[in-house]
């Protein structure tokens, strides 16, 4: 995540999303708005007091340049306390890896910027490529697991449709106002 300077105006977002990710234990937290609304800087200034429960916090920004199945970030930094050979080529075997990594750790996985891997014409769908950010939503969702995610986008991914029985919590741009 970014350093960021002095942050103002938001203690009641930071303490939602304490609340959504500490007390409650909500698998995914979106935070989606426009361009230039604080996303990435309210997830920055949270991190640091959300570290202390977890085992691992992973930050990783998404981009264009960065296939899972090419560099396989985000998850060296977790996978990396197994007793592995070597990372899986596949990103469907590394993801697997990764949720039974998830297992026995609680890791925060934080993705800002996931609109920059999105399809510019079919709003929540992923380019051609990053097919696997969205079986790794799906899984952080749905799985059973101790890994939460929280992510940064100025679109709704489609995973954000499964909804509360999932564990998925959203700040959309109406939140934003004020």
């Amino acid at each position: 995540m970014p350093i960021i300077g002095p942050f103002f105006g938001r203690a009641a977002e930071a303490a939602q999303l304490e609340t959504w990710l500490v007390t409650e234990r909500c698998r995914v937290v979106a935070l989606l708005a426009i361009g230039g609304m604080g996303k990435t800087s309210l997830a920055a200034q949270i991190v640091p007091t959300l570290a202390a429960h977890f085992d691992l916090v992973i930050c990783y920004r998404c981009s264009m340049r960065r296939h899972l199945r090419s560099c396989s970030a985000p998850f060296p930094s977790a996978l990396s306390n197994q007793q592995i050979g070597s990372l899986p080529q596949r990103p469907e075997q590394q993801l697997q890896l990764f949720f039974n990594t998830l297992q026995n750790q609680r890791v925060l996985l934080v993705l800002d910027n996931l609109e920059s891997i999105m399809q510019a014409d079919q709003a929540g769908h992923y380019r051609a490529g990053y097919e696997a950010y969205e079986q790794l939503l799906y899984g952080m969702a749905t799985q059973q697991h101790q890994g939460q995610l929280v992510l940064t986008s100025r679109e709704q991914p489609a995973v954000q449709t499964a909804g509360a029985r999932h564990g998925v919590r959203a700040f959309a741009s109406s939140a934003w106002a004020g």
